[in-house]
């Protein structure tokens, strides 16, 4: 954190972990001791759990410490996601369009859906599932499907109570 306010001279607008890795035992918990003691409540954090049925693979990211971490986060009194969405296997047998729209269904208030989408450098592969995210994301079909939720994208810190 010492590297990031030496570069930015601000306090990040929220703070998670590659691989979900802020909520493992051990990391969570020296995690948002460094947080409130350096930036109080200036920071938020990505919460992993989820509200509803997300998926198997999220409940298991769930599991894996955001459960835990979660009573954490609110005696610490930081400001967290209400929901989580966006968990896959990383396939495209389901069109990426169609995931977005079923998370987005699912979603409660206040939650947030993680994605990864990734240019392609040269010839788009069909089989890459973060290229698919990437051209739905960078598509009117997108923005159609925002209106159609009412969906405003706004910074992490900016949703959430």
């Amino acid at each position: 954190m010492q590297k990031f306010d030496e570069l930015f001279g601000a306090p990040p607008a929220y703070v998670d972990g590659h691989c979900h890795v802020h909520q493992l035992p051990g990391v969570r918990e020296p995690l948002l001791e460094e947080m409130t003691g350096r930036y109080g409540r200036a920071a938020a954090v990505r919460s992993t759990c989820i509200a509803g049925r997300k998926g198997v693979k999220a409940w298991i990211i769930q599991e894996l410490g955001g459960r835990a971490m979660r009573p954490l986060i609110a005696r610490a009194a930081l400001l967290t996601n209400a929901d989580f969405a966006g968990a896959y296997d990383f396939t495209v047998k389901v069109p990426f369009e169609r995931r977005m729209e079923i998370w987005l269904q699912r979603l409660h208030a206040n939650g947030m859906v993680m994605c990864h989408p990734e240019m392609p450098a040269d010839a788009p592969d069909p089989r890459n599932a973060r290229q698919a995210e990437y051209r739905f994301l960078a598509s009117p079909a997108w923005t159609d499907m925002r209106n159609r939720f009412n969906l405003r994208l706004q910074p992490f810190r900016g949703n959430l109570a």
